[in-house]
């Protein structure tokens, strides 16, 4: 049922065609609901910094890429990041700290993925006061907000909203008429807007910017995914016979399994590589059983890391898991990371 809903929505989304009326009622209803002041009259408390990564859209844009490789910057320019989020997806309710061997089902898949990546203190709450209020009681001197862009009660220092460049806004409408999460014009007051794809597709991002009439985007950088290894699904915390060479696999057949926002792409980096997939889509943060594999016993089966922590108590037999690493400008990095440590140097001399 989730499935099919989720191709019907994604058909008319990502469409020039005119949603259905039903759809843009309730899309005036969400419309009025989401509508309150700026959330970045929130400054973040006096102790930690805050930084928020986001996206404007439902749906995966890169989001999670970017955070993990924005922990791995922060520590190596000297900082301490800890991560917050709601844990989506996850069973368990209340604040949680997040271990690395965790179930996936009590914290959830994306939490468990930045975890195991970067060892950070990763804590979960509905509320993510009470997880920054957790946070900081560790040693933890910055703090990226997970998917935090939307909540209206967290506060921030710094914004950064993940555009996905192929999707871009869709139809432009809100949510559920559209993929929208807030109208197109909230870019203009976060502080970083990453475009996740190639120079055409940020060219694309731009054109459309340009034609909905906004002012010109400052802080406008481009991301991209790149394969970094491929390695045996395992158990939790261990890597075994991982490769970043990828010629072995050139011009062979393989059942791309995934369950995120887009699946496109995770079928489009198999085919960079070389590779004749064959993808087996799921509905995001799907909860896989091992008679979802049944049928695909007869070519390597080849998942993302994300799917991964929720595979590999499953017992597979020749599965695989494609790795991939966020590459952003270098502008981008300068930028944040010396606004970065500024905000945790003038916070530490203030809790002095």
């Amino acid at each position: 049922m989730r499935a099919s809903l989720e191709k019907w929505l994604t058909g008319i989304w990502y469409t020039k065609s005119e949603p259905p009326l039903v759809l843009r009622s309730l899309e005036a209803v969400y419309r009025r609901l989401s509508a309150t002041g700026s959330v970045k009259q929130i400054t973040a408390p006096a102790s930690l910094a805050v930084i928020v990564v986001g996206n404007l859209s439902a749906g995966g844009t890169g989001k999670t890429p970017m955070v993990i490789a924005l922990c791995k910057r922060l520590q190596a320019a000297g900082l301490r990041p800890g991560v917050i989020s709601r844990g989506y997806g996850r069973n368990s309710k209340g604040l949680h700290i997040v271990s690395g061997t965790d179930d996936p089902q009590i914290c959830g898949d994306e939490s468990l993925l930045i975890k195991q990546e970067t060892a950070v203190p990763v804590i979960l709450a509905e509320d993510r006061r009470l997880a920054i209020s957790a946070m900081d009681k560790t040693d933890v001197n910055i703090i990226i907000a997970d998917d935090g862009l939307q909540n209206k009660q967290l506060p921030r220092d710094i914004e950064v909203c993940v555009i996905d460049g192929g999707r871009l806004f869709g139809n432009g409408h809100l949510i559920p008429a559209g993929p929208m999460r807030e109208p197109a014009e909230r870019l203009e007051s976060v502080d970083h807007v990453v475009v996740n794809g190639d120079a055409d597709q940020l060219e694309n991002f731009l054109q459309d910017w340009c034609q909905l009439g906004h002012r010109p985007i400052n802080q406008l950088s481009r991301m991209a995914l790149k394969a970094s290894k491929i390695a045996p699904l395992s158990e939790p915390g261990t890597v075994l016979n991982s490769s970043s060479d990828f010629n072995p696999w050139a011009g062979r057949k393989v059942h791309a399994v995934a369950a995120i926002g887009n699946p496109g792409r995770f079928y489009d980096t198999l085919q960079a590589l070389g590779m004749q997939p064959s993808l087996h889509a799921f509905p995001d943060h799907h909860e896989y059983v091992a008679g979802d594999f049944e049928n695909l016993q007869n070519q390597p089966i080849i998942m993302t890391a994300k799917d991964a922590v929720k595979c590999s108590r499953l017992g597979l037999k020749n599965t695989w898991v494609l790795s991939v690493a966020a590459e952003i400008e270098e502008s981008f990095w300068n930028d944040l990371l010396e606004a970065a440590t500024r905000l945790v140097n003038e916070k530490s001399e203030y809790t002095a």
